[in-house]
């Protein structure tokens, strides 16, 4: 494989927070006829290992920063997105719990009396142990999906 680096832009979450988004270009060498494959990476190194960011309102950025690029990129251009943390499952559970609960929100649907984001991680333990590991990641679920419904809400 041959990877090379298109575009790199760095983006401020708050306080000293960062992540980087960039553009690279895969190309699978052994198959020189096949297309290139254009992938967009987000990265954040603020989020320590059974830790948290310093604040709720960098995972609702970092969201925000993921559906802009995806919405920038068209229709039809879009392939799965990869979450991934060293094991792949406290942060990356935490993400995906605030990203899902988010969407299943903005989709205009109503959970009523249902915990939403209880129910969303039992799901995804389902499929992989561990997913949110720490009860601080638990406590960022809400605290970030919360962030994202006042700011949304005020404008």
């Amino acid at each position: 494989m041959h990877i090379t680096l298109m575009h790199e832009e760095q983006l401020s979450l708050g306080e000293e927070q960062n992540a980087i988004v960039r553009t690279l270009l895969l190309r699978n060498q052994a198959e020189p006829f096949a297309p290139m494959r254009e992938i967009i990476q987000l990265y954040y190194d603020g989020w320590p290992d059974f830790g948290t960011p310093v604040e709720a309102m960098c995972i609702a950025s970092l969201i925000k920063i993921l559906n802009d690029v995806i919405s920038s990129r068209g229709s039809g251009k879009n392939g799965p997105v990869v979450v991934h943390c060293s094991a792949g499952c406290g942060r990356t559970g935490t993400f995906c719990t605030v990203d899902t609960v988010i969407r299943y929100l903005d989709s205009g649907n109503d959970s009523g009396d249902e915990d939403i984001i209880y129910r969303n991680v039992l799901e995804m333990r389902k499929q992989r142990m561990s997913m949110v590991q720490t009860l601080r990641q638990y406590v960022l679920c809400y605290e970030s999906v919360l962030y994202y419904l006042l700011n949304k809400a005020s404008g």
